[in-house]
């Protein structure tokens, strides 16, 4: 054992001093990424820092290897080991398999954030990719007038959050669900809900279907495009399970939550209902075509439901056209014992 490196064993003078000051540096360096778990509800600042968490640890890694190189000394190799971890522990981990028993007679839910599509042949060819998937039920974040036609001539029935006579702009959020099992529209969107409440299937397999686009969250409410606070998108979340908590069927959620899974509204989310994607490994659903945000490997898109219920089948797919990619996964009751 290398003197100095264990309190009972000490080089009398400067030279020990010295040598243990290294050692405790290292060992707060090492220490000091997993700190995160304790801060990160703190503040709404921790919420942008976990959005950019791959971009974070690839930075400090950098950082610690240029210092070990520039030193030469492999001291670095401890801080940058548990970096490291601590990066597959925020960032990879949420995408674990976390399974529940096989459901029985299940429905197979998908969700497609289609990016609103205006050209008929955009539409044809989602289309085509989303029937492709055997879906029973599709949930259809940003819908457009040509997406919504092309989606009425494959599937029995349907609802929209939108009066069929409305003229000029679809108004936001414009959420669609199409499937080939009864549906019943049973709250459109409110001041409550961005989205709608929709009763799928019958009898014994009948469910609480919550389709939904949530605002995206951010430093303020005056973004370009359909914000909130991260508080008001917490708030908004917390409002959507409390409605869930007064169900009397079993619920799915599913839609473009827009809550990345390192963030507290996810986890917010997780701690009440069962992330159905995570039957097999998850992934990132946000694909925008800027490399840098693809590093910031965000899942956003999500298909929950509550814990009477089972999901097994998940997988993730290309939607043309899209910055999102899909999600499907088989849903129902759980079997008896």
């Amino acid at each position: 054992m290398r003197a100095g490196t264990f309190p009972l064993v000490r080089i009398p003078g400067p030279l020990s001093d010295h040598v243990d000051r290294i050692d405790l540096a290292i060992v707060a360096a090492a220490a000091l990424p997993w700190l995160w778990f304790a801060v990160r509800d703190v503040w709404w600042v921790f919420e942008i820092v976990a959005i950019g968490m791959p971009l974070v640890v690839g930075v400090g890694l950098v950082w610690i290897a240029a210092v070990a190189a520039m030193s030469r000394r492999l001291a670095g190799t401890v801080p940058a080991a548990s970096l490291l971890l601590f990066g597959v522990a925020t960032v990879v981990l949420p995408w674990a398999p976390d399974t529940t028993a096989v459901p029985v007679a299940p429905y197979r839910f998908i969700t497609a954030n289609v990016a609103s599509p205006q050209a008929d042949e955009d539409a044809t060819a989602i289309a085509d990719g989303l029937v492709a998937q055997d879906p029973d039920v599709v949930v259809v974040p940003e819908l457009s007038r040509a997406m919504h036609r092309e989606l009425v001539g494959r599937f029995d029935t349907y609802a929209k959050t939108w009066p069929d006579d409305i003229s000029g702009n679809l108004p936001f959020p414009a959420v669609g669900v199409y499937a080939d099992v009864p549906v019943e529209l049973v709250e459109n969107t409110g001041d409550v809900l961005s989205g709608m409440r929709v009763r799928v299937g019958e009898g014994d397999r009948a469910v609480m279907l919550y389709a939904l686009h949530l605002p995206k969250a951010s430093p303020s409410a005056s973004g370009p495009s359909y914000t909130t606070t991260f508080g008001g998108h917490l708030g908004d979340v917390r409002r959507t399970l409390a409605l869930i908590e007064a169900e009397d069927l079993p619920v799915v959620v599913a839609g473009d939550l827009n809550s990345p899974d390192r963030s507290e509204a996810y986890r917010t989310l997780a701690d009440q209902l069962h992330d159905a994607a995570r039957t097999s490994w998850a992934g990132p659903t946000s694909v925008k075509s800027s490399a840098v945000w693809r590093s910031l490997l965000l899942r956003i898109d999500h298909v929950m439901h509550t814990n009477d219920l089972c999901s097994a089948g998940a997988s993730r797919f290309e939607i043309p056209t899209s910055d999102h990619r899909g999600i499907g996964v088989d849903i129902g009751r759980c079997p008896t014992a």
